[in-house]
């Protein structure tokens, strides 16, 4: 018996090889970080068993989707569709989660002196997106204009103002 290359875990479901039939990962950094790419993952799956079908069929819209590639950890996304595209085969297409920031709105704002902790924690919240600033950061002050735009829009340009991506 061979080992388990790719693994899918979607809440209490697991698919391994033998149910993925094929499937594909976008992942991209923009060269200058002026802007978050939103990275993907579509997944073909063979599956028989009408149970785990059925609760395929009923998934929620950003649920998370976990990717292990030899067991490591390589992509943690959230479903935007699960489509049955024949009698055992679904299609499954899921994002990372920057595309929860373009989901969000931020009303922007202008700041004078506010710290980067708290200007990427009011970026960020209600999105379900989770940030770790790194402590040389965290406490750098802000000064400036960010407009009404997604949180997508306005993170990197924090990230720009501080030198950082």
């Amino acid at each position: 018996m061979s080992a388990t290359v790719n693994k899918l875990v979607y809440g209490d479901l697991t698919f391994t090889d033998d149910e993925i039939q094929d499937g594909e990962v976008y992942d991209a950094v923009a060269l200058l970080s002026d802007a978050l790419e939103i990275g993907t993952i579509n997944v073909g799956l063979y599956i028989r068993d009408e149970e785990t079908g059925a609760a395929l069929t009923a998934f929620r819209r950003n649920e998370k989707l976990l990717y292990y590639y030899r067991d490591k950890l390589r992509g943690t996304y959230y479903i935007e569709s699960i489509q049955r595209t024949g009698k055992y085969t679904y299609e499954i297409s899921a994002n990372n989660a920057v595309a929860l920031l373009e989901q969000s709105n931020h009303l922007g704002g202008i700041y004078t002196g506010q710290t980067v902790a708290e200007v990427v924690s009011d970026i960020v919240s209600g999105t379900g997106v989770t940030v770790e600033i790194k402590t040389i950061f965290q406490g750098h002050k802000l000064y400036g204009w960010l407009p009404i735009a997604t949180a997508r829009d306005n993170l990197p340009q924090v990230l720009f103002a501080i030198r950082a991506y």
